[in-house]
């Protein structure tokens, strides 16, 4: 019992504190406000064809599966 409280005082010392002041200080909107306001990441590259496609997979695909209907 003693090693466990030994323990959990030093990881304690060494762990920062957060200081909630800034964060009770503002509103809940202000803090949504400031996410949305962040620079977002750039999207995944996406394909873009012409016309959409007819079918997932080719005409001459029946042989790798037997025993469906494609």
């Amino acid at each position: 019992m003693v090693g466990a409280l030994d323990k959990d005082l030093a990881d304690r010392k060494r762990m920062t504190e957060l200081d909630l002041a800034p964060l009770l200080a503002g509103s809940y909107a202000g803090l949504v406000g400031a996410e949305l306001g962040r620079r977002a990441r750039a999207p995944p590259p996406t394909a873009f064809y012409a016309a959409p496609p007819r079918r997932l997979l080719g005409a001459n695909c029946a042989a790798d599966f037997p025993g469906w209907a494609i």
